[in-house]
């Protein structure tokens, strides 16, 4: 089809959905301008402010990191063209900040297109809510990872002082140091123990923190947000089946999760 007849066709459209919207009583004439003259000047000065931002932040780092030649690319050109299209229906500024980085990523080093078109889809479905969750669990991925650890660690050594706790009894010696051997195993169960409850009550905590204020771990609409994060696979239920964690419904920052903060991070 050619140019001209696709404009025809768009302006013709245009004409006919802005003289329906007119015609609705009492608010079709705040209607009219809110569709067509409002939501333009709305995404063109959002374009706007995005590419001034985008600009600035070009003159602030080093000229020799950027390749022109990518402009050049087809696969920039998508990139750009993506990013636009999602600039202009979004006001967050913490996804402005991530689109613009993705961008400048292409200027320096040109991504495979699907894997920048995946980042760039799940930074559009994101929202402020989604994003602030996400870094909350990102700062208790290492205390989650050295708390298991631990817990696995001090299982295992558990389950050697238990055997060991068995055996003295049928070890032939005299009593009096069969009861020291017991104490001295019974005192490494107890610290031992202690240890577990401690990793696991500082795991717990944790967890509790990736809650806001507005939002509580517990509430309907922080598990529908988390749901979300673990439908993208940013976020994955922990798979703790045994041992003083078990049964308990955890979640941590996936593997694909910290590839997709660092890749929208700034340059």
């Amino acid at each position: 089809m050619k140019e001209e007849t696709k404009d025809i066709i768009k302006n013709t459209y245009e004409s006919i959905y802005k003289s329906i919207i007119s015609n609705i009583p009492i608010v079709g004439t705040a209607l009219n301008e809110l569709a067509f003259d409002y939501s333009s000047r709305l995404k063109q000065e959002r374009l706007n402010n995005f590419l001034r931002k985008l600009m600035e932040y070009i003159y602030r780092i080093d000229e020799n990191i950027i390749n022109i030649d990518n402009i050049k690319t087809e696969e920039f050109h998508d990139a750009f063209e993506s990013i636009i299209q999602q600039v202009a229906r979004t006001k967050s500024e913490i996804k402005l900040e991530r689109f613009r980085n993705i961008l400048l990523k292409q200027l320096i080093a040109l991504d495979n297109y699907d894997i920048v078109e995946t980042y760039i889809n799940i930074t559009a479905k994101l929202s402020d809510r989604h994003l602030e969750i996400l870094h909350a669990f990102e700062k208790i991925t290492d205390v989650q990872t050295n708390c298991r650890e631990l817990i696995e660690i001090r299982e295992r050594r558990l389950e050697d002082l238990r055997r060991d706790l068995r055996e003295a009894d049928i070890m032939k010696i005299d009593e009096n140091t069969l009861k020291d051997n017991k104490e001295i195993i019974l005192t490494k169960i107890e610290n031992c123990e202690n240890e577990i409850n401690e990793a696991r009550e500082k795991y717990t905590n944790a967890q509790d923190s990736t809650e806001s204020e507005e939002l509580d771990e517990h509430s309907s609409e922080y598990l529908h947000f988390v749901k979300d994060l673990e439908s993208m696979y940013l976020l994955q239920t922990d798979n703790i089946n045994s041992g003083r964690l078990a049964g308990m419904n955890f979640y941590s920052l996936s593997e694909f999760g910290k590839k997709y903060l660092n890749y929208v991070r700034i340059v």
